[in-house]
């Protein structure tokens, strides 16, 4: 189940959902600050403040990675969606760098069928869905990908979200 029922395995993947929320609220904003907001009107103290709370989530999350492997949950998915965000709109930042242990688990995690059929093909993150290749998306974002069309492909032009990665389509049942 992906909302465990009860005990330690519940509140933990209760946990990892509400740091993966609060991550992309953060970045969210921080995105919105600097692509939205007139130029004159930003305030700079204030993004880099969003940007400390993504990177104080990143750590504490590199610091319990255990706890993100085993059992899908609605917390994994959640997390994994928000570093693919990062990725999609932030990576510029390089949230890899000093979380080895986070960035393993997002490369073995994001190499599930699910997460790669709802990545956005490269070249899709500042330019808006326009920008967009047609193609689906090949390892790793490299929109190298078999040329699959139809559901697979709308999903590459939009951000997955935890709603999008089904477990059913990873061979995990409900």
């Amino acid at each position: 189940k992906l909302f465990p029922q009860k005990g330690r395995s519940r509140w933990m993947a209760l946990r990892q959902q509400a740091m993966a929320d609060g991550l992309l609220d953060a970045a969210l904003l921080a995105r919105y600050e600097g692509a939205l907001r007139p130029e004159e009107k930003r305030w700079p103290d204030w993004s880099e403040g969003q940007l400390k709370k993504i990177d104080g989530v990143l750590s504490q999350l590199e610091s319990e990675v255990k706890s993100l492997k085993g059992k899908l949950t609605i917390g994994t998915i959640s997390v994994a969606c928000a570093l693919g965000y990062l990725d999609f709109r932030f990576s510029d930042r390089r949230w890899r760098a000093g979380r080895p242990a986070l960035a393993a688990w997002e490369a073995r995690f994001g190499a599930r069928p699910s997460m790669e059929a709802t990545r956005p093909p490269a070249g899709c993150g500042d330019e808006g869905l326009d920008s967009c290749p047609a193609k689906s998306p090949g390892p790793r974002g490299t929109g190298s990908g078999s040329g699959r069309t139809g559901v697979i492909q709308a999903a590459a032009r939009r951000p997955r979200t935890a709603a999008m990665v089904s477990p059913i389509a990873d061979g995990f049942g409900a």
